[in-house]
């Protein structure tokens, strides 16, 4: 616990921000947000305790202590709460209510995890969004499901960004047509079946990712993650932005991976989500279908179309860095709580 005291102490004159989030595969995108706070403040992450690593480590108790001692001026809960087992909602409840002079002491803001309006995640959310200031989530759609879920109007839309420190262009020469980098199996089999399609319609599809060797693929590999990503997407021609059926339904919704592809500077064909055009301009920025017979046709366009592809892929790295950047986010965030002017 002094560790953490003595390693974020707070500079006078700055906010104090502590970001949380599920320590295993999440614990790059904690740190992705520790940089994208820096600029305005005194920024300390901590993973969740979760099974596993809260046997070794601590327990609830003694995350909540070291969250009292520091004492943020904003606490950020990430996408990845795992209900009272990680914070109790009586703490998260204490914390945000606190106030001196009629006025809001501490902030307390967090992220719906990349789902739909069922499951475990969408519970938690539910559960979550009465006892923070806001709660952030990823598509407008999702924004009135969970008003109407909770009945409370302090839930935003925040579109998922990315953290240029990392995900960079990288100089490597364009070696495979197209590439997909995420999970298969299980759920995503609308998703699945994509893949396995294309791998019998096409020659050069990379895809990487967990459980992948199911679909029994010609070139597959267990996934590649923060400069590993650089690396294979910068090698391909085409990055394939694959979203399952009951994602497309969600309005202006798009993966990570995206914004992820289009910072490495790689064109990205997604697939199309209700009011996608709000975000991005299709053939300026990036590219979208809706169908699997148009995505056959448009990967044979922009295979054969080298130079406008290429142009499309350096407007769209810009447009990413002037408007999608996690730095921008958290900006957005501390205005939002008033800790920003």
């Amino acid at each position: 616990m002094d560790k953490y005291l003595r390693e974020y102490k707070s500079r006078r004159g700055e906010p104090r921000v502590m970001y949380l989030a599920r320590w295993y595969h999440i614990w790059p995108r904690c740190q992705s947000w520790v940089h994208a706070y820096h600029p305005w403040a005194t920024v300390a992450a901590l993973p969740f305790p979760v099974s596993g690593y809260s046997k070794k480590h601590g327990c609830r108790e003694t995350y909540e202590e070291v969250i009292r001692l520091y004492a943020p001026n904003l606490l950020h809960i990430g996408g990845t709460y795992r209900g009272d087992k990680a914070l109790s909602y009586d703490f998260i409840g204490e914390y945000s209510n606190l106030k001196q002079g009629g006025k809001p002491m501490r902030r307390v803001v967090a992220d719906h995890g990349e789902t739909t309006m069922q499951g475990s995640v969408w519970r938690r959310a539910v559960d979550l969004t009465p006892l923070v200031d806001i709660m952030y989530t990823h598509s407008p759609t999702l924004v009135d499901g969970l008003r109407k879920a909770t009945g409370c109007n302090n839930v935003r839309h925040l579109s998922a960004g990315v953290d240029t420190s990392i995900y960079r262009p990288v100089r490597v020469k364009k070696q495979i047509d197209m590439l997909f980098l995420g999970n298969c199996g299980g759920s995503k089999s609308t998703r699945d079946d994509v893949l396995v399609k294309l791998d019998r319609d096409f020659d050069d599809l990379w895809v990487g990712g967990q459980w992948v060797e199911k679909l029994k693929l010609r070139h597959s590999f267990r996934g590649a993650h923060r400069l590993a990503f650089n690396q294979w997407t910068g090698r391909a021609r085409i990055g394939l932005c694959l979203v399952p059926n009951h994602h497309a339904k969600l309005e202006m919704y798009y993966p990570y991976r995206l914004v992820n592809t289009m910072a490495v500077g790689t064109f990205a064909l997604a697939t199309y989500t209700p009011g996608l055009e709000k975000l991005f301009t299709r053939k300026v920025h990036l590219d979208w279908y809706t169908s699997y017979e148009e995505l056959v046709e448009l990967l044979h366009y922009w295979l054969e179309h080298g130079k406008e592809r290429e142009q499309v892929a350096l407007q769209g790295y810009r447009h990413v860095l002037k408007n999608f950047t996690l730095r921008q986010r958290a900006g957005r965030i501390l205005k939002d709580v008033g800790l920003l002017t």
